[in-house]
């Protein structure tokens, strides 16, 4: 079974809305700045994996993606990056923000 935390079920590569911000609002740290980001493809327990690490100047974090997962992430991201005029990430975020807002 491939569930998330609140036991929704991920096995068909679904991208979850989200009900909250997309960043920890509490990290004063989070600006914009230079990030790094690699891809490998790794062996797990689970079978072949995609890592990509993320590296920013106050975190480094890699995440797995199986095959379904990695696509469906992948064209979140064109979808989501297609209507951007430019990416800016607020180092003050307004009380009761909400994406979409």
């Amino acid at each position: 079974m491939n569930n998330d935390m609140n036991g929704v079920d991920l096995s068909q590569g679904k991208v979850q809305p989200m009900d909250r911000t997309p960043y920890d609002t509490g990290n004063r740290m989070l600006s914009e700045g230079p990030m790094e980001m690699t891809f490998a493809t790794v062996q797990t327990r689970q079978g072949q994996r995609l890592a990509v690490t993320f590296r920013t100047h106050s975190t480094t974090f890699t995440a797995f993606f199986d095959r379904v997962n990695g696509v469906a992430a992948g064209q979140k991201i064109m979808e989501e990056s297609s209507s951007l005029t430019s990416l800016v990430l607020p180092t003050d975020v307004p009380p009761g923000f909400r994406p979409g807002q």
